[in-house]
């Protein structure tokens, strides 16, 4: 009987060392595996709609841009308030859409556009806007008592709260404020052209909003047209043709792509952007941490360029950007056509192409949302959760307030974390009507200007008495004196019982107290 001797010490330890080997390569073979399987078909997001606002639901049709035209469509805050515009049936209704606090209001008059932000308090404005002229309508957003508050003559571009006042921009790059008390508290400014850094602006219009936003007290940035104006109480600090991004109260102006240069206004300064910058139209109008220069992204601190982190392939950057997040694993960027990750190595890592109207990095995951209102958790270039309804065109994307919400012609949905139900709103049960009127007493003063010099036809509109041209009322002829349609020679003989008299001008503009019928005025015209 035979025994087999045992390996030599050194063949056993071979042989255990390459089981150890292959060993690790399986375990490594698995772990990439894994690896790709996961991101081919990654984990589903834990995200769930926890409240919605849907158009029909509240009884409209659509919703319209409540910030003024080419803005995002759709319910938005104002102050504490969620505020939608829509028109149904030849009327404009105005709604405050909250689970606590809930009233639609009226008006057969189309508006504009509102105020971002309150005037004071919960108060905020709403403008309309015609060839015919410009009219304001106050409403209070805890109550929906609404009243009109001033008309002019000249159609305005936007309104915006600043100082406690309304803000009006008007044409020719100009601007008018409002009090509260309907009075204009100063003629059109500036009175010289602000230094202006413009180019054409045709072909970049349909990208900029007519907007006006208030970033703080006495301050506001408006966007007419593709001119971007910086602008504080009677004064123009920027002016600037672009597109608008805000940190703060600072604002970049990022260049249309037939411009070379665009401005900004940090800490007080204005400043020339380095030539060829091209700041992401980033979703909130806010600026990201890194902009792009050239194509090679660069960090954004503080208002200065740092260091480039990496030169990325320029087939990554097709399209318009429309944000960008820096992460440990390089740069999410949204474009026209869908998002893309690049690596730290400059290399696209993943792709997920869908025509993007918005996107951003959020707490919940980079959000896609389509051009038709879609909203999707995109990770490794994968839908990793869809919502379940489409908040329609034009939509918005805000990640303010710590909340995550995406408006649209359809209606409005906020994004949570984790499972859950959803709240949805029904239509306001409190309707309101418009309950007053600007009033026109004798004492206070108007503006007065003859339409040309070969009529008696003139505009009037309520103005502080300190202001230059000016005249005072003396008296007014009320239907308690006159009917409505008194002829002129009714309405003269009622002024002149004041001696002091030398103009009547009737009043047929509908937002003044409808029972004065004419003002008497003490100057000549």
């Amino acid at each position: 009987m035979s025994h087999a001797s045992p390996p030599p010490a050194g063949r056993r330890a071979s042989r255990i060392a390459l089981t150890i080997i292959v060993g690790a390569v399986v375990i490594a073979l698995l772990a990439l595996a894994i690896s790709a399987y996961q991101r081919a078909h990654p984990a589903k997001a834990k995200v769930h709609v926890a409240s919605s606002i849907s158009a029909k639901n509240v009884g409209v049709s659509a919703f319209l841009p409540l910030f003024g035209k080419g803005s995002p469509a759709g319910p938005a805050r104002i102050g504490e308030a969620t505020i939608g515009l829509a028109r149904n049936h030849g009327q404009t209704i105005l709604m405050r859409l909250d689970q606590d606090i809930s009233w639609q209001l009226q008006t057969k008059t189309p508006l504009s556009a509102c105020t971002t932000s309150p005037i004071t308090g919960q108060t905020f404005a709403c403008l309309s806007s015609s060839t015919e002229g410009s009219r304001l309508l106050l409403v209070d957003a805890n109550t929906g008592k609404a009243r009109w508050l001033f008309s002019m003559p000249t159609k305005a571009e936007a309104v915006a709260a600043l100082d406690g006042k309304i803000l009006l921009a008007l044409p020719k790059g100009k601007y008018a404020q409002v009090d509260l008390n309907g009075e204009l508290v100063s003629l059109p400014w500036p009175k010289d052209e602000p230094k202006a850094n413009l180019c054409p602006t045709a072909s970049a219009t349909p990208i900029t909003p007519n907007m006006a936003k208030t970033l703080g007290p006495n301050r506001v940035v408006v966007s007419v047209n593709g001119t971007v104006d910086v602008v504080e109480p009677n004064r123009v600090l920027l002016r600037s043709s672009g597109y608008p991004l805000l940190s703060g109260s600072d604002v970049y102006i990022s260049p249309f792509p037939n411009s070379n240069r665009g401005a900004a206004l940090i800490g007080g300064k204005v400043a020339d952007l380095p030539e060829h910058l091209v700041l992401p139209r980033t979703t909130d109008s806010h600026v990201p941490p890194v902009a792009l220069l050239d194509k090679v992204p660069h960090h954004f601190k503080n208002g200065k360029l740092g260091n480039p982190l990496f030169r990325a392939d320029r087939a990554v950057f097709s399209g318009a950007p429309m944000f960008i997040a820096h992460n440990s694993a390089g740069l999410a960027m949204g474009v026209d056509a869908g998002l893309v990750q690049v690596g730290n190595d400059g290399h696209l890592d993943w792709k997920f192409e869908q025509p993007l109207a918005q996107g951003t990095a959020s707490r919940l995951g980079t959000l896609a949302v389509s051009k038709q209102g879609e909203v999707s958790v995109v990770k490794d270039g994968k839908a990793t959760w869809t919502s379940p309804e489409r908040v329609g065109d034009a939509p918005r994307l805000d990640t303010t307030q710590g909340r995550i919400t995406v408006s649209g012609t359809n209606g409005q949905i906020v994004l949570a974390p984790g499972y859950g139900k959803t709240a949805k709103l029904t239509a306001p049960k409190v309707t309101k009507k418009i309950e007053g009127h600007a009033p026109l007493p004798a004492g206070s003063c108007v503006l007065v200007q003859r339409i040309s010099t070969e009529s008696a036809d003139v505009t009037m509109m309520k103005a502080n008495c300190q202001v230059e041209g000016t005249q005072e009322i003396l008296s007014v002829v009320t239907t308690d004196q006159v009917p409505r349609d008194a002829d002129v020679d009714t309405l003269t003989d009622s002024c002149r019982v004041n001696r002091a008299a030398r103009t009547m001008i009737s009043v047929q503009s509908s937002i003044y107290d409808p029972k004065v019928v004419a003002v008497c005025l003490a100057g000549s015209l």
